[in-house]
């Protein structure tokens, strides 16, 4: 569907196939817009952010 190669192997615990798409396939699955935007972060994000990653704020 996706035109990526998968390996099908069932997993040791379980016996289970364990069926992965990642990043870009997992998005036209999944319905999703594209990972890259060209918009850029606004003051406001950026301020948010920050303060999120402060060491004041709260765990």
């Amino acid at each position: 569907m996706t035109g990526a190669e998968r390996t099908l192997k069932r997993n040791a615990r379980d016996d289970m196939y364990n069926v992965l798409y990642m990043m870009e396939a997992a998005q036209h699955l999944a319905g999703m817009r594209a990972a890259h935007t060209q918009r850029r972060w606004s003051a406001d994000e950026d301020r948010i952010l920050l303060k999120l990653n402060s060491p004041a704020a709260p765990q």
